[in-house]
């Protein structure tokens, strides 16, 4: 009666317990007196770890690294096992230690460090997860006509965020916005200032002439107008609604005689 659970939190120094031992088998049992002896806790010192981001809000942390800097930081043997918990519950339970890369969004990580079956100490640090400077990684293509050149590129940083970053264009540039005299394929890496973590992008300029209009075929009877660009392919065309929508077909059906743009 009133035994002990199997795992007994003690919290008398020092406490003695009486043990009850049966024979296998038997009603027979023998008493005996067990002191329970707790080590003296160590807290043991470990630096967060701030990573930066995958891209998914998550960081991919080494937790075998860590094992060795913990070692290195407390002066304990390379013989010492370092066991890591990701919450105080599974720590004080000492169960679903974690080994190796551990992918997280963030949070205190809780670790023993044990050697020959004592424990040498325990602690507590944090995982951190750096954001990437808030600009899509995703390459740009720009189709630019002749006459717009010199051409704006800008980072894509909100002005009242630019001095917290680097740039780093392709071309030696350094600036949150830069000027394009040419078609050109350009290169950027914008860079954390305070944490490092970086994106790059790439922008493919290709620069095309105004469309030259060689020639407008009407056909009064039955309402078709066909435009001639031989020398641009590639166009679209718009009757009338410049902001509407535009076909890629030259031919205009069913227009109505007048005079038309």
């Amino acid at each position: 009666q009133n035994s002990l659970p199997q795992f007994y939190m003690n919290t008398i120094p020092n406490q003695i317990i009486t043990t009850k031992v049966f024979e296998n088998g038997a009603d027979c049992y023998s008493l005996g007196q067990l002191q329970l002896i707790a080590t003296p806790s160590t807290v043991l010192a470990a630096d967060d770890i701030s990573n930066c981001d995958n891209g998914n809000g998550m960081s991919s942390f080494d937790l075998d690294e860590k094992m060795n800097d913990i070692r290195a930081h407390n002066f304990l043997p390379s013989t010492t096992d370092i066991l890591f918990f990701d919450s105080i519950e599974n720590a004080v339970d000492n169960s679903n230690s974690i080994t190796g890369m551990y992918e997280s969004s963030g949070k205190a990580m809780y670790f023993y460090a044990v050697n020959n079956g004592s424990c040498l100490g325990s602690g507590v640090f944090n995982l951190n997860v750096s954001p990437l400077p808030p600009i899509s990684s995703e390459d740009i293509d720009l189709t630019v006509c002749e006459f717009s050149f010199p051409l704006t590129l800008n980072s894509g940083i909100p002005y009242d965020l630019e001095m917290n970053f680097w740039y780093e264009w392709s071309d030696g540039q350094t600036t949150n916005e830069i000027l394009i005299s040419d078609e050109q394929t350009i290169s950027l890496k914008v860079i954390d200032i305070l944490t490092g973590c970086h994106i790059s992008k790439t922008y493919n300029i290709n620069k095309t002439t105004p469309p030259v209009i060689t020639d407008v075929d009407v056909n009064i009877d039955n309402g078709t107008v066909t435009v001639f660009s031989p020398e641009n392919p590639n166009l679209t065309y718009n009757l009338d609604n410049s902001s509407g929508a535009f076909q890629a077909e030259n031919v205009f059906l069913n227009v109505a005689p007048g005079v038309h743009t």
